[in-house]
């Protein structure tokens, strides 16, 4: 099964990760906009209780788009009587690319010397492909 997720600029998900999956607290991807997920790759769920991580991290998304509505109705209504016309929504919600980067920093920090970095599975891969400057891992 081949799931093509096309972002910004045409690049995929694949692509994206290509040196291991990143994420701005495992709900955003940077380049992705309007793209959430749920326990998604330096998501805290992973190794705490995943229930509660879905949960928050579900509101955290209902929230962020509630938020946005309100944004652009704000915006849509400002415009709407400043020039008279009709206003498409704009609205992106995308994490930016210093974001994502420094929750990456955060993760492999909260990481550094624990036997999460000793031993070789799935769930940190992204360890060996990372630089120094930013260190990447597949959980919280």
């Amino acid at each position: 099964y081949n799931l093509r997720v096309e972002g910004r600029g045409g690049t995929t998900l694949l692509e994206h990760w290509a040196n291991g999956p990143r994420s701005a607290g495992g709900v955003h991807v940077c380049g992705f906009p309007n793209m959430f997920l749920l326990v998604g790759p330096l998501s805290p769920g992973i190794i705490a209780n995943i229930t509660a991580c879905i949960l928050e991290q579900t509101n955290h998304v209902v929230e962020v788009i509630r938020q946005a509505q309100q944004e652009t109705n704000l915006w849509r209504r400002r415009t709407s009587k400043a020039s008279g016309g009709d206003v498409d929504d704009f609205t992106a919600i995308e994490a930016s690319e210093k974001l994502e980067s420094e929750w990456v920093r955060h993760c492999s920090a909260m990481y550094a010397g624990s036997v999460w970095t000793k031993c070789n599975s799935w769930y940190n891969q992204t360890l060996s492909n990372t630089s120094e400057s930013e260190d990447s891992t597949d959980g919280y």
